[in-house]
């Protein structure tokens, strides 16, 4: 399974962000390396979480895993079939 940090480099990657934009977009700026590591080992906290959906223009439910999505009362998937 996918942890966190894959899920928001796809998403990133998705809108064309490198990991240095995303990481001096942070309220607390952090690096591109220290942004990488994150995404590599998945070690965002859920503050970070929640301000990397808001920049990505995406909701957070985006980042977790479909099968824990379909358990979410009133749930829409974030990851529609294309």
């Amino acid at each position: 399974m996918d942890h966190i940090g894959i899920r928001i480099r796809e998403a990133r990657r998705e809108k064309g962000w490198s990991a240095e934009m995303v990481g001096r977009k942070m309220k607390k700026a952090i690096s591109k390396q220290a942004f990488a590591q994150k995404e590599r080992n998945g070690s965002f906290s859920y503050q970070e979480v929640e301000e990397v959906a808001e920049i990505l223009g995406v909701n957070m439910k985006y980042f977790l895993p479909k099968r824990s999505i379909k358990n979410l009362p009133n749930s829409t998937d974030p990851h529609p079939a294309a």
